[in-house]
């Protein structure tokens, strides 16, 4: 199961009904127009249902890729690309795909970020630089694999 569906099932399974139950208790103790609970609970229905919305529309028009399947040397959607930062000598390994998939803590870039655009396209070898809030840094392309 992906974590579309994993999120989708738990708000439906967990969070929905335990809203509802705090709008019930909220409700039992009394006038609504001062009471917070109930408030809160209202506004974190709302927030539910909004991300409900949309997962339900990204399991509708996601597209499933085989990355398996992609044969080229350039960097594209699903390339794991080993870098090299020559300036500190440290090599990082990126998997760039979806940005509801990103996690930079477990090397996923999501394809919309400024990593994987300065990224993609280019090929083994090839330099890229790249814009931190910091500072400018520059990447030699070591490898290009689609696992």
């Amino acid at each position: 199961m992906g974590q579309v569906e994993e999120e989708l099932e738990k708000i439906r399974k967990v969070n929905k009904p335990q809203v509802i139950e705090a709008i019930a208790t909220a409700r039992d103790h009394g006038d609504l127009k001062e009471n917070a609970e109930y408030h809160a609970a209202k506004e974190q229905q709302a927030f539910l249902e909004n991300r409900l919305s949309e997962l339900e529309l990204i399991q509708k028009t996601a597209e499933v890729i085989d990355i398996l399947s992609i044969n080229s040397n350039r960097i594209l959607f699903g390339a794991t690309v080993e870098l090299l930062e020559e300036t500190e000598g440290k090599t990082y390994t990126y998997q760039i795909l979806s940005s509801f998939e990103a996690d930079v803590s477990s090397g996923i870039v999501g394809i919309n970020s400024p990593l994987a655009k300065a990224l993609l396209g280019k090929e083994t070898k090839e330099l890229v630089e790249f814009s931190t809030p910091s500072k400018i840094k520059q990447f030699k392309v070591l490898s290009i694999k689609y696992i």
